[in-house]
């Protein structure tokens, strides 16, 4: 199968009058990038308990 082209949208907004918007490096600052995959990540945490996760370079 062609596996490359799978992934994964995440759309996202942090201020009530914007709209939604795929998360990218263009439209979000590091800093929201960074909070949103760390929410992402917690949300996961439901679906497969595991004692620890690590993270590198969640900023990227």
């Amino acid at each position: 199968e062609e596996y490359d082209k799978y992934g994964i949208r995440i759309r996202v907004k942090f201020r009530s009058s914007t709209q939604l918007h795929e998360l990218t490096p263009h439209h979000q600052s590091g800093g929201e990038r960074s909070v949103s995959t760390m929410l992402y990540l917690m949300a996961l945490q439901e679906l497969n308990r595991c004692p620890f996760r690590v993270v590198d370079e969640i900023n990227q």
